[in-house]
């Protein structure tokens, strides 16, 4: 065909071929300009199916005006050959694009947000796409985003050309619902996206096979890895994962939604990709109920969120908002709605003789799973380390880094009596009633006898005194200790 004239066209070059049909450069000798222009393979002309769902592609893409979707000129027909008119777009396929490399991940993130926005406009008009995917999408040489090829959209309440049964689509973009031969709606699109944008950060798909079949059995039934690029990466992660959530009530269901978390990753990317950490630990919970020992659940849980607090990368609740659950039965879902964290640290823990177990594991909430749960067994003497293991524990699970200051003032202030230590932790376990304030007075006097010169003892010293400043008598002696001991 090339070289050759069809109606006021002037085939140039050959510019593709697909599944669809032949796409060619061409000139409009009418409106003196350089189009693109897309034939049936001739095989299908006399098909009538496909020459309707070719009728759908034109009328589907034209009913769009957005400068992210590619635009379509006109339908023409004759001699039998049926072709669309389109933009032609001077540049490169995002394929190609992800092959050579991005500049910097903002260029990423622009790319990504252009495609979002194009894919918006179509669903608000009822179309969906249904072939996303990274040789569909082109970046012209000003980096503008063009979404091609609407052949296999679906108009809202239109004729659904496709065989019941039948899969739409290129295989490894395709959504579960899609692999199924299932209806499908906008969130079909999403999860393709989805696909896209782990394509982009990663450089690879997230489903592979070397079959459709294979890669149809990976999209149903295997995670996708998290791979080094998108894991330093928090916020594309999480978009990327909920995006390809393979139940749809657990997928975005508006491409708005995401849109608005690819503006807040953004936002995070130029804050050096950190995103802040919501943290409660919970008060630890006695297997044994052992009096004796019961005041390790509040101190262990109060000397972890004390070490924590050092990051800047974590808002942790302080001890006073987790007191009340000491000791009681806590529904985590319900304390982290209460709280208003995203992550929960729990566990318990039983005592027996000089050995401590305890189980600890971590929930992230937003997710509503475990990322995390690991047994513990040391000699108690060891509590220190104890406490400085729990809390790398959760610096690993949370993905958090910490700068060599952070570390250091992390590490656990022992003082030089194991017997002032557990004083210490006996005290800060006392509730802070009157009678719980005096308790703890009590054994923060005998941990400084032990050891005079252990800061945290007259810090939580001072903090009881206080208290107690405010209600009842003795107020202004109350008063004067406080600030004696701080």
């Amino acid at each position: 065909m090339l070289g050759s004239s069809i109606l006021h066209y002037k085939i140039i070059e050959k510019l593709g071929e697909g599944g669809m049909g032949v796409v060619y450069k061409a000139e409009d000798n009418k409106l003196k300009r350089e189009v693109a222009i897309k034939f049936l393979p001739s095989y299908i002309t006399s098909n009538e199916e496909e020459r309707e769902r070719f009728e759908i592609e034109a009328q589907a893409a034209a009913a769009l005006n957005h400068p992210n979707i590619a635009h379509i000129y006109a339908i023409e027909e004759t001699q039998n050959e049926m072709f669309i008119v389109m933009e032609l777009i001077n540049g490169v396929e995002l394929k190609d694009k992800i092959q050579s490399g991005f500049e910097n991940e903002d260029e990423k993130q622009t790319i990504a947000r252009q495609i979002a926005e194009g894919l918006k406009t179509a669903h608000k008009k009822g179309i969906i796409h249904r072939d996303i995917k990274s040789s569909n999408i082109m970046i012209n040489v000003d980096g503008r985003v063009k979404i091609m090829d609407f052949g296999l959209a679906k108009i809202g309440l239109g004729k659904e050309v496709s065989a019941f049964g039948s899969t739409i689509g290129t295989a490894a973009y395709m959504s579960p619902e899609q692999t199924r031969g299932e209806d499908v709606n906008q969130q079909a699109d999403i999860w393709s996206f989805g696909v896209v944008l782990y394509e982009m950060f990663t450089g690879e798909l997230p489903f592979k096979g070397q079959y459709d079949q294979a890669i149809i059995y990976s999209i149903l039934n295997e995670q996708p890895e998290i791979l080094d690029e998108i894991e330093s990466n928090v916020s594309i992660k999480k978009i990327i994962q909920k995006a390809l959530e393979k139940d749809c009530n657990k997928r975005y269901n508006q491409i708005s939604e995401l849109l608005e978390d690819l503006d807040y990753a953004k936002s995070s990317a130029v804050s050096n990709n950190t995103e802040i950490k919501k943290l409660a630990v919970l008060p630890f919970s006695n297997i044994m109920n052992d009096p004796q020992t019961n005041f390790l659940g509040f101190a262990l849980a109060d000397q972890i969120i004390g070490s924590m607090a050092y990051s800047s990368n974590v808002l942790i609740r302080p001890s006073s908002s987790v007191r009340k659950y000491q000791n009681e039965f806590v529904d985590v879902r319900e304390a982290g709605i209460e709280l208003n964290v995203n992550y929960i640290l729990a566990g318990n823990y039983l005592k027996e003789s000089d050995t401590i177990r305890l189980n600890i594991e971590l929930i992230d909430l937003n997710a509503d799973q475990m990322i995390w749960r690991e047994p513990i067994e040391i000699q108690y003497k060891n509590v220190f380390e104890l406490q400085d293991i729990v809390s790398q524990k959760v610096v690993s699970g949370l993905k958090i880094q910490f700068s060599e200051e952070e570390r250091e003032r992390m590490k656990p202030e022992a003082p030089h009596s194991q017997m002032a230590y557990e004083f210490y932790l006996r005290a800060i376990s006392y509730p802070t009633s009157v009678e719980g304030n005096k308790k703890a007075i009590d054994k923060l006097n005998d941990a400084i006898k032990l050891d005079p010169n252990y800061a945290p003892a007259y810090m939580e010293l001072g903090s009881r005194y206080n208290q107690l400043s405010q209600v009842g008598t003795s107020t202004s002696v109350a008063q004067k200790k406080a600030e004696e001991s701080f």
